[in-house]
């Protein structure tokens, strides 16, 4: 870990401005990764700024944005105004995606030679850029923090609580993907001040999202008994983050190893959000050009029907 601390600070010190961001439809992780970034940058004297295209933020993201503006000034941005402000001493940090394409502003990826990739997912072989992957971790605000565990690294209490929303939403409340290296990240967290009820208040769900979730859980279907499968409303469009709770509350049930969700991200394309707490769903979700973490994952599927994406993936569970 200390060397990839050294990758991390060496290349920050040598940039003149530092650019951030996580992936499309940010979510509690890759904030906490991109504000943690954005205060390692100050540490070391680098102006950085965070890049947040998404035109729809999720309410737990509207909330910890909201909280964060009131307690510190990170810089957040929109390609639009950040252009002007790189230049070829510029470097770009994504976090909790490998895919540019996935991240907030690909065309931004396109003008800045300098990158480097932070990220606990898997998608395939990396190419042309420095990159730092542990598919082992929780989350990316777990990695970042066991990176710089040796490098008498704090965060203020605000960005503490910020990461340690991040690793309760990657782990689910603690239930999936949590080891003793885990907790002892939860546990620097607090004690540098993280608000432990603040956190998990970001992710707190409305009352009339949750009788939505809880609708379409009656629809669920099992599949060789250990499987279960969520095929949602034909006529809706759903957010990924709707179709990742709607696994997270199947894997509540007895004898669920694996739970699948699957519906319209957009009249054109299927998704398709995997949880496991035993069984690699990043491999299953390889088979459609997707991945993820190994118990949690997620695939986009175009010109394909809602029924034609379940018996596609009930063949590959064979």
């Amino acid at each position: 870990m200390r060397n990839r601390a050294e990758i991390i600070l060496k290349k920050i010190k040598k940039a003149k401005n530092v650019f951030i961001m996580g992936h499309k439809n940010l979510d509690l992780d890759a904030l906490g990764a991109c504000v943690s970034i954005a205060a390692i940058c100050r540490r070391n004297r680098r102006k950085s700024y965070i890049i947040l295209q998404d035109t729809k933020l999720d309410e737990s993201i509207k909330k910890a944005m909201e909280y964060l503006k009131e307690k510190t000034n990170y810089t957040f941005l929109k390609y639009k105004e950040a252009e002007e402000l790189i230049n070829d001493e510029s470097l770009c940090i994504i976090v909790d995606t490998y895919s540019e394409r996935r991240a907030q502003s690909y065309k931004l990826t396109t003008k800045i030679n300098n990158k480097l990739i932070i990220d606990h997912h898997l998608f395939g072989k990396p190419i042309n850029n420095d990159y730092i992957i542990d598919t082992k971790v929780s989350s990316t605000c777990e990695l970042i923090l066991r990176i710089f565990k040796n490098k008498k690294i704090k965060f203020d209490k605000y960005t503490s609580t910020v990461l340690l929303s991040g690793i309760i939403i990657d782990t689910n409340n603690y239930s999936i993907k949590t080891t003793a290296n885990t907790l002892d990240s939860v546990k620097s967290l607090l004690k540098w001040g993280a608000e432990n009820t603040v956190a998990h208040s970001f992710n707190k769900v409305d009352m009339n999202e949750y009788q939505k979730i809880h609708k379409i859980i009656f629809k669920t279907e099992f599949y060789n008994k250990k499987y279960a499968f969520v095929k949602c409303d034909n006529k809706k469009i759903y957010d990924r983050e709707e179709l990742a709770k709607i696994c997270d509350t199947l894997l509540m049930f007895e004898n669920v190893e694996a739970a699948f969700a699957i519906g319209h991200i957009s009249k054109e394309e299927i998704g398709c959000s995997a949880r496991s707490i035993k069984i690699n769903v990043a491999n299953i979700m390889s088979k459609f050009s997707g991945g993820g973490h190994k118990y949690n994952a997620a695939c986009q599927l175009k010109s394909v029907s809602l029924n034609e994406m379940v018996d596609k993936l009930k063949e590959v569970l064979k």
